[in-house]
């Protein structure tokens, strides 16, 4: 684990793969409303204090989440100051987190031509996080992209695509993905294939 000390307010915490299986964590399926995450998130909070003395208290925190491509991930850790998690005078404090994380999903697709309509759509929906194209066996094609998630967030701007492909998550399956496909376009895919099928 490293840390780097942005403010008084801000640090960031990047977790090796190591790190990741020594909290029990996935940056597949990180989510603070489960059980596992917020008892993961805390326990680094824990160390990251004895390591730098950076602590939240009862402060309201937004974490963000990106995943690194070794299969660690980068926590930037925000305290909101000025706005208390007590809910009146007396009250018990509360912690209150916000956890935004950058998931990585990968989709099927059974022709070029499928991803090539799938990415046209998302440009015009205003797609810009990362994306990387593989090619499959056969005529199979797949498209790795980022997916902002939360809390309270669903993934229904990227519902249409399983009009024309099949979603796969999990670290196994993409992983398996990786390393069976032939990446095609590491970056930045979306646009790339956007260009390409105008």
């Amino acid at each position: 684990m490293e840390l780097i000390r942005i403010s008084d307010c801000k640090l960031k915490v990047m977790l090796t793969p190591e790190d990741m299986e020594r909290f029990e964590l996935d940056t597949a399926d990180m989510d603070y409303e489960t059980r596992k995450t917020k008892r993961a998130f805390w326990e680094i909070l824990d160390e990251v204090k004895q390591k730098c003395g950076f602590t939240v208290g009862t402060e309201r925190v937004l974490v963000q989440v990106f995943p690194s491509g070794d299969g660690g991930c980068e926590l930037f850790v925000t305290k909101l100051t000025g706005l208390s998690a007590r809910e009146g005078e007396g009250s018990e404090p509360k912690r209150g987190v916000t956890m935004v994380s950058a998931r990585t999903g990968a989709y099927r697709f059974e022709s070029f031509d499928r991803l090539l309509h799938v990415c046209r759509e998302l440009s015009v929906r205003g797609y810009d996080l990362e994306s990387a194209a593989y090619a499959g066996e056969g005529e199979e094609w797949y498209l790795f992209l980022q997916e902002q998630a939360g809390a309270s967030t669903s993934f229904s701007e990227l519902s249409f695509i399983g009009e024309y492909g099949e979603r796969f998550c999990g670290s196994a399956s993409l992983t398996r993905i990786r390393e069976h496909g032939r990446c095609v376009i590491p970056r930045d895919a979306v646009r790339l294939l956007t260009c390409l099928g105008s």
